[in-house]
Parts: C-alpha cells; structure tokens; sequence
C-alpha cells in the first residue's frame, strides 16, 4: 500500500486508495495515520456522524454464505471500542454499483469492478475528495460535523479471493476471514493507516487463515482514540485573496500541514502561477530565554514526532459571514503537548481578501491568552518558514526590511520577491536568517533565535528558513496578547513593502481597530460611553464570557442574534448603573433550546449607542 495524503483540495473526482495486501511483512510496533507525517496524530478526520452506505447485493459470493452480514456488522466494532465514534452501519438502498463509482454515494461490494483491487491485493477503501466548498470544517454542513471535503467512500474486496467465516473454523481451507479485512477497511475510512505491529488489525496484510483480525488489539484501538479523543481534529482549508492563497490549519501549522507533510496548497502568488513558496511553516510562541512551543519540524531523529508541541481545541470554522474580509476563518489550539507548555490558548484568526490594496497577501492573527494561572514575562509569537520560492530551493535568499518589519526572499529566476511582515503595532523584535543544510532547528536553537534579535538577518543563495518574531508582551492571568502576520506577495522589493504596510494597515487599522470606539447612531444625542469586548473564548463549544463597561447609568439591552440578525435571546434589558459587566451565554435560545453551530452576535446597545462584536459556536 502507498500512502497518500488526503487531506488536501484536490480536483473533484481524485480518488486516493488504501489496500489491504496478502503477504506478511516485517513485524514492528506501532500505528500510523494516513497523513502520518513526521508529527504525532496527524491525520485526516473521518466523519464523526452516522454515515448511510448502499450495499451491492446483486453480487452474491459464492464462496461465503453470510457476506453481506458480515459487512454490517463489522462497522460496530470500531464504534464499539472507540468513544466520540459514531459511523456504525446505516443501510442506505441498495445498489448494482460497484467499484470507485464518483456519484456521492458510499458503496460496498463484493466485487471489484473497476481493478482497484490487483495484485496481492484483497480490498481497498476509495475516497473521493471535493475541490470544492470554504474546507474541511464549515458552519454549513450538516450539524457542522461532516467533513465537507469528502464527497464519498467506496470500499470493494477481490472477487477472486476464497473468503469465509472465521466463526465457523476450524476447519479453514485456505481462506480469508471477511470480518478482519472488512474491520481493517472500516479502519482506513475513520482515518487510519497501517500499522506496523503484526498482530494489529490495522497491520498491512493477512494470511489465509488468520482469525485474529476480527478483533481489534490495543494498538488499533489507541491509533483510533488518538483521532477521536476532543480536541485532536486536524482540519484545513485555503484562503485565497486576489492573487494569493495559503493553507492553514486548526493546529498552528499554515502553509503545509506538517513537517514535510504535502498537505494543503502551500502559499501561492498568482502571477507566478502554481509554484508553491512555503514547504512548511509554523506558529511559534516562547518567553525570552525560555523554551519554544510549536509545531515546526523534526528535532532529531531519534525523536519520532519532534516538535508537535500544539494540540487542537476546536475545529477549522470558516465564517459564513465575514466580518473584515472576504474570506476568514478561526480555530484553537493550545501548547499543552509542548514539553514544558506554558499554559496558554492561542485563537488563530485567518484573513484573506480579495479587493487592491489588500489582494496580494493573507493575513494570520494569534490571539495568545494566558491560562496558566501565574503571570507570563516577555513571551514572544514568531513564525517559524522553510521557504522554497519559486521553484529555486537551493539558490533562495533572504534578508530584513526593518523599516517595516519584513523579512523576505528572493531567487534568481525572477524578480518577484515573497515574504512574512509583522503587522501588529509591537513590531519585530527578532529575526533570524536560516540555512537548512547548517542551522539545525533543535529545541535550543529555536530559544536563542526567538530570543536572539536580529543578529543574523541575511543568508543564501542556499536553502534557506526563516524565523520572525513580535512581542514583548507581558500577560497577567487571562490577559490576551496579539501576534499578527502577513504572507505577501510582490512584484519588486518596492512593491512587497507596499504590500506589507497595506497589510499593517488592514490588521491595525480594520481588523484590530480600537475596541472601545463606539458608533452613535443618532446624532445630536448624547451617547452612553459603552464598551463590548470580545466574547471569550471564541470559538466556544459550551459557554463564553461576555464582557462590558458603562461610564454612566441608563438602560442597556443585551442580545444575541444570528448571522440574519433575527433575536436568538435577550441576556440583559434594565438599567444598569456605571460599572463593569459579565455575562455568561450558554448557547441556547430563548426557549432553552440549544442553538446549532454557526456565526452569531452580541449586540449591546443603549437609548444612543450600540457596538456589536461575531462569536462562532462549534458543536
């Protein structure tokens, strides 16, 4: 079986494979997901929703009598062992289908009409992927849960096996037990790959014989909860400006989704066509002197995993309704894998937008809220890049334009440059000039170079990274810093600094405007001085905090409504006296009942001022 990555916009109708093999290989411990990687959990996530599957019953197997119940009955067994699991069968109608059949619906059949299945081979579970919709996770699929990229799945087994029953051997007469290959294929479809120990179900092959796949063993029932368990959905779309699109995740990765990992679609230009700038790219977060959290490559190789150090905490939401920009998207993770986490939330607020001056970039915002219960010092957010622009890997060169806060790239073979500005107001503090082939990106060098200023800014023609950092901020517990950054494009150096202050001019001006600024909708009277914060935490899954300041007494009428601006349910409506506010909003209407997931607003509003701010609700 060849791995492939599947979490990735490809064109509609590419189908990617996994196929369960006869023969026996080497035995070693230890499961792999489809997108393994070189990161611990990293994966596509399969539907966590009851998935219909149309069964092919016009094909009956001779050499099985129960096949068809077997089938059924082998898709509670993940379900079964694996909590937050819900894909037990649903029997849609049936089906003459059979193969990779592209029509949106999930097949099985006991024949392989189409020769996926060659060889050594057994069975193989198809998914079809969409190129389509705002990525993986989206206020508008159904409950917000369906993985949208996913268009089907289609599992066949060879017709030209001897399959059978391993309840009724022995004796067994050289044949295949149809439960364990149909539970290993089940497992392909939640998003697991092979595993490496033999006695595994998920191992990459079976023998004639072999009951014991029927059952699932420790190893497969780990890899599964390390999907499944909350909090560890890896999700990803691309955002596309005018000329530009970078891939980001829910997990601090932006670019591609992983060291090494082909997954996403990098960062583009358009005028330099599908050449993909950005092999790897990681948010990073870290104290002066202290240790670095983040998701950037492999720190040795007797370190399988290296530094995955973010774990996911909600889903990828796409905004249905953007509030700054034409396309925007949020998520959040946190550093508690990182081996000394500093206890801090990051909310990661993606912008891309599609109108001059602001079409030549996108913009990435770390919001870095400090939970850890103690105050945290000068903590710094960077950006860790592998860049490889232009197809010129190995003759890229980089360097820093201080007066805006900009480190970029050039290569020979044209005179567009790309690069990564800071657009919060804290500015650059550091950046450090890179060469892959002798700056080894280990835990220590991570430190000095986030701590390091800008002692080395210039570097190459050669394979080059790069790391720039902002900060510092100084965070009580609960307070929030704000980390911003630009992945630009430009024709000339003159062009990407005037894309990177139209960039600082988008965040600081629109996107991160004075929270405090009040509109008066009626003019000639005068306004209660008001002030509604940002609901947090946002996303929220359960409940979020809402916060506000009055300067004088009067009435105040709080609301939240949905993305139509239709009322969902009044929080506050009486007269409150000057002072500071918090509220707490549980998700539900009116009534009491549960609201679905997707784009809402709280409205605070007075006899002479209003302020509105959005929140996503995940479920």
């Amino acid at each position: 079986m060849s791995k492939k990555n599947i979490l990735a916009r490809v064109g509609t109708g590419v189908a990617v494979a996994m196929a369960l093999s006869l023969t026996l290989g080497d035995i070693a411990q230890g499961y792999v997901l489809i997108e393994s990687g070189t990161n611990r959990y990293t994966a596509w996530i399969g539907p966590d929703v009851p998935v219909p599957w149309s069964l092919n019953t016009s094909i009956d197997d001779n050499s099985i009598a129960n096949e068809f119940e077997i089938l059924r009955e082998s898709f509670n067994i993940w379900q079964d062992h694996v909590a937050n699991l819900d894909v037990q069968f649903q029997e849609g109608a049936n089906t003459t289908f059979c193969g990779l059949s592209q029509n949106n619906v999930n097949h099985l059949s006991m024949e392989d009409c189409f020769s996926q299945c060659t060889g050594s081979c057994l069975a193989v579970t198809s998914t079809v992927l969409y190129n389509v919709g705002d990525g993986f996770w989206n206020t508008n699929t159904v409950s917000d849960s369906l993985l949208l990229a996913r268009q089907e799945s289609d599992i066949t087994w060879s017709a030209t096996r001897n399959w059978d029953d391993y309840r009724d051997w022995p004796p067994c007469s050289n044949a295949f037990d149809l439960w364990g290959v149909t539970i290993h294929e089940m497992g392909h479809f939640i998003g697991l790959g092979h595993s490496t120990l033999g006695s595994a179900t998920m191992f990459a092959s079976i023998a004639p014989c072999d009951s014991t796949k029927a059952s699932l063993s420790t190893d497969d029932k780990r890899g599964a909860r390390s999907l499944y368990r909350t909090g560890t959905r890896v999700a990803a779309t691309t955002l596309e400006s005018g000329q530009a699109l970078l891939t980001v995740t829910n997990k601090g990765n932006v670019g591609f989704t992983g060291s090494g990992g082909k997954v996403g679609e990098s960062f583009r230009w358009a005028p330099l066509g599908a050449a993909e700038h950005v092999y790897e790219a990681s948010f990073a977060l870290g104290t002066v002197g202290g240790p670095v959290s983040d998701n950037y490559r492999v720190e040795s190789a007797g370190l399988p995993g290296g530094d995955a150090d973010f774990q996911q905490a909600s889903p990828l939401v796409i905004d249905g309704t953007p509030e700054f920009t034409d396309q925007e998207a949020t998520a959040i993770f946190d550093d508690s894998r990182a081996e000394n986490p500093y206890g801090v939330d990051v909310t990661a607020n993606y912008y891309a937008d599609n109108d001059a001056p602001n079409d030549d970039f996108v913009i990435c915002e770390y919001q870095i809220t400090n939970n850890s219960g103690s105050a945290i010092n000068n903590l710094r957010g960077a950006i860790f890049s592998d860049v490889d622009f232009n197809a010129q890997f190995s003759l890229n060169s980089v360097s820093y334009d201080a007066a805006n806060d900009l480190a970029y790239v050039t290569t020979p073979n044209t005179g567009a440059v790309f690069g990564i500005a800071v657009l919060n107001a804290e500015g650059a503090v550091a950046m450090r000039a890179l060469n892959n082939a002798t700056d080894d990106p280990t835990d220590a060098n991570k430190t000095a170079w986030l701590s390091g200023g800008f002692g080395t800014t210039n570097a190459g023609p050669a394979d080059i990274a790069l790391m720039i950092a902002t900060g510092d901020f100084d965070l009580a517990n609960g307070e929030t810093g704000y980390a911003a950054f630009a992945f630009l494009g430009g024709s000339s150096l003159a062009d990407i600094q005037a894309n990177a202050q139209a960039a600082q001019d988008l965040y600081q001006n629109v996107i991160h405007g004075d929270p405090s600024a009040v509109d008066n909708p009626l003019e000639g009277h005068p306004a209660i001085p008001l002030a509604l914060e940002q609901n947090s935490p946002n996303p929220f899954q359960g409940s979020t905090r809402l916060e506000y300041q009055l300067t004088e007494e009067g009435p105040v009428q709080l609301d939240v409504v949905d993305a139509s601006g239709r009322l969902v349910r009044n929080l506050v409506d009486e007269v409150q006296t000057k002072g500071r506010y918090s509220v707490i909003f549980d998700g539900v209407d009116q009534a009491g009942r549960d609201l679905p997931a997707g784009v809402y607003f709280t409205r605070l509003r007075t006899q002479s001022a209003g302020e509105t701010r959005k929140m996503h609700l995940i479920r």
